[in-house]
């Protein structure tokens, strides 16, 4: 996963709509250490709550080296 400053330079806050799309994929939940839980990340969150218009949520599991950050990629359009 990519950390939250790989983003947009300037992600919104809550309630500020985000013009610039990040640069490469934010992760909106990660999991805990030592824990089986997920933790949710609060620069993702931000930059979501800032979007205007529909939103669509992707997720992408599978096991390691399967193809998962092509997709995602492909998805957004990087290389």
């Amino acid at each position: 996963a990519l950390s939250p400053s790989d983003a947009s330079p300037t992600p919104a806050g809550r309630g500020e709509p985000s013009t610039t799309p990040p640069r490469a994929a934010l992760p909106l939940l990660l999991p805990e250490a030592a824990s089986t839980k997920l933790a949710l990340q609060p620069e993702a969150l931000d930059y979501v709550a800032g979007l205007r218009g529909p939103v669509a949520v992707v997720a992408a599991i599978g096991q390691y080296r399967s193809g998962k950050s092509f997709l995602l990629n492909q998805l957004m359009r990087l290389n």
